[in-house]
């Protein structure tokens, strides 16, 4: 289960929030209601306070920001007793999904062009209006924190922007994000071209594992990053009330 907590503890890197606190190994994360995964408990540790307390103590911390009470959970064993004491207490489950991973080997990448973050934001906007919807400042000021290596990719056919995504580097591990591309443009190669682009800007620096996360309202993106080599490392849920 090291690869479980190795994995979830470079999310925690990789997507920056406003603020957090740590309470006996579990890590509230808080960004003004931007996201399921910057807006919640990531019980990393088991620590040594009981069950009910340190619930307790993460609802009463969400409350103080007027935001509901949400916890990620994976298959980590003492997970189990955390995801059914929650249930138990009236949490529903709000999102499931899985993190996927693969090594990265020499493979022939495809040259993508990169835009510093605000013009590609704009760009990502302009290509898919609905992505998080009047959020755009707050993504910004969430994504501008990032000290890590950053590349805000755009991939081109015919001369034109069709699509973009985003590649993170901590260490040896590649994170992959926004990957999104326009109707029209898939199932045409594209997809596999931006990301043999992303892995290929981590693989230039040293990266030897790239991995995502793919909610489980999205089983065509699952198959897709299955078919290109990623394996489930693992699943995961958010749990709220």
């Amino acid at each position: 289960m090291h690869d479980v907590i190795q994995l979830e503890t470079q999310q925690t890197h990789v997507n920056p929030v406003f603020n957090t606190l740590v309470y006996d190994g579990w890590l509230l994360r808080f960004s003004r209601g931007y996201s399921l995964s910057t807006d919640s408990v990531w019980p990393l540790r088991q620590g040594e306070i009981g069950l009910a307390a340190k619930v307790a103590y993460c609802e009463e911390q969400f409350q103080l920001q007027r935001q509901s009470s949400t916890f990620r959970l994976t298959s980590l064993g003492y997970h189990q007793s955390i995801d059914t004491y929650l249930r138990d207490s009236g949490y529903r489950t709000a999102e499931s999904g899985v993190v996927l991973n693969r090594a990265l080997s020499r493979t022939p990448t495809t040259a993508l062009k990169t835009l510093p973050l605000t013009r590609w934001l704009d760009l990502c906007y302009r290509l898919n209006p609905e992505d998080v919807s009047g959020q755009r400042l707050l993504q910004e000021q969430l994504l501008s924190q990032i000290e890590l290596p950053m590349w805000c990719a755009v991939i081109e056919a015919d001369g034109i922007a069709v699509g973009y995504g985003r590649a993170l580097q901590s260490g040896t591990h590649l994170y992959l994000d926004d990957l999104w591309l326009l109707p029209d443009w898939r199932r045409r190669g594209h997809g596999q071209r931006l990301l043999d682009g992303l892995q290929g800007f981590g693989q230039a620096h040293g990266a030897t594992m790239a991995y995502l996360t793919i909610s489980d309202a999205n089983p065509s993106a699952t198959a897709f990053f299955r078919q290109a080599g990623f394996s489930v490392a693992y699943p995961y849920h958010y749990r709220q009330r």
